[in-house]
């Protein structure tokens, strides 16, 4: 008898159902995380090439919201880059300026890097030079609506 009794089709439904969340598109804003383990004694030369690949790549871009360079010691790196949408995303990988800037940044990759695309659930910001304000992003319940909010907090000594 094949039957399936009624908790391995809750299981099975359940499976279903969370592969379904997993496929399917993003609705933004959303985040490509990048990790990859680094050449030996590229950390330097990446940061560099980071700056400047990233400008090029994303400069002027629609839907590009920031990019960060994360670092566990010399040999592992995780880039994270901010966008409105997973369309702004896509659209900036089909262009020519992108896939120069990451040919230039894999050259300090001991391997090719793995990436996943993460919705944005809320963001905390404090600006790196300026004043001590603090940008708070956080999606709403509706899935295309975005509220941005700046705090302003005193300087501490």
């Amino acid at each position: 008898d094949g039957a399936v009794g009624p908790a391995a089709k809750r299981k099975i439904l359940a499976r279903q159902k969370a592969i379904a969340l997993e496929t399917a598109p993003k609705t933004g804003p959303i985040a490509r995380v990048a990790q990859v383990s680094l050449r030996v004694g590229a950390r330097e030369a990446l940061v560099d090439d980071y700056v400047a690949s990233a400008k090029s790549a994303y400069e002027g871009q629609p839907g590009f919201l920031g990019a960060l360079l994360l670092f566990d010691g010399q040999t592992r790196a995780q880039s994270i880059t901010l966008w409105e949408k997973e369309e702004s995303l896509d659209a900036a990988v089909g262009t020519e300026r992108y896939g120069s800037a990451m040919q230039k940044l894999g050259s300090h990759f001991a391997e090719p890097p793995e990436t996943r695309t993460w919705e944005l659930g809320a963001a905390t910001f404090v600006p790196m030079q300026g004043g001590p304000s603090i940008s708070v992003v956080q999606r709403s319940v509706r899935p295309t609506s975005v509220q941005t909010t700046t705090v302003e907090m005193e300087a501490r000594e």
